[in-house]
């Protein structure tokens, strides 16, 4: 979506704060360093065989052992589980949240971790606990300007990408819309700029836009905008759908320390077939 940085100036930018980590204060997503190994999670005992188990080939084998290593290592916390609460928003899914089993030792809950996230999300963990260990293993007060996890930000935003069930919301929100039929509406949204337009859209395809200025989004392409950031390596797409027909209500875009916000659909109106 490389062309939404020449067709808008993105203005309002959103910096994440001076975070006091000797308090726990999260900068993304409201919450606190977390000292679970997945919330909701059981931590009862539980058998090493869990670990054992946790993936047939070597590379996930090795993964595990790793997780197990730096959960050692940042006691009290258990990363990625952490994560759940330092690194998440509304509409985010993290599959290494609410595990479902027992897990008392680090071996037993890096095992749970493995045996229940997808391969491609097991395939871009190993970096973020690798980066982040290190800022929970020693907490301090951050320099002005910087924020929480700012050091690791490539690897998050990679691992939101992939690990917090953005591409199945898409996926459904794209059935959603097809189910809809919606081919004649008008849709209204306002820029990051505060200007606010009108689309037309009739048959699926733009037959007007007010003001004449303004970017002729449909709902096919949000959800194309909304796909081409999840394939960047730099930046995470923050998107809400309308929970009944499925289009885009709001997108911003996540990187590094700041949110930019792109748009917000304030009403889409069906229109009667010519």
């Amino acid at each position: 979506m490389r062309a939404l940085s020449v067709t808008f100036v993105l203005a309002g930018l959103v910096a994440c704060g001076n975070v006091a980590r000797e308090e726990g204060e999260n900068a993304q997503g409201g919450g606190r360093a977390s000292t679970m190994g997945a919330s909701g999670m059981s931590t009862a005992g539980a058998s090493n065989s869990l670990a054992a188990g946790a993936a047939g080939s070597s590379s996930g084998q090795v993964a595990v052992a790793d997780c197990a290593r730096y959960c050692e290592s940042v006691r009290p916390f258990r990363l990625p589980g952490a994560l759940c609460e330092d690194w998440n928003q509304p509409g985010w899914h993290p599959e290494f949240c609410y595990l479902t089993g027992q897990a008392e030792s680090c071996a037993d809950y890096c095992g749970l971790v493995y045996q229940n996230v997808t391969p491609a999300c097991a395939a871009v963990l190993p970096a973020v606990i690798r980066c982040v260990a290190p800022i929970y293993a020693n907490l301090t007060v951050l320099p002005a300007g910087q924020c929480w996890l700012s050091q690791c930000r490539p690897e998050l935003i990679k691992m939101t990408s992939v690990c917090y069930g953005l591409p199945g919301q898409l996926a459904a929100a794209r059935t959603t819309w097809a189910q809809s039929r919606r081919v004649d509406y008008e849709l209204d949204y306002i820029s990051e700029t505060g200007t606010e337009a009108r689309v037309t859209v009739r048959a699926g395809s733009v037959t007007e836009v007010t003001p004449a200025s303004a970017f002729a989004w449909t709902v096919p392409l949000l959800f194309d905008a909304v796909e081409s950031e999840l394939g960047s390596p730099d930046v995470v797409p923050t998107v809400s759908y309308d929970p009944t027909f499925g289009y885009v209500t709001s997108l911003g875009l996540l990187q590094g320390c700041e949110e930019r916000p792109i748009l917000r659909v304030v009403t889409l109106s069906p229109l009667d077939a010519d």
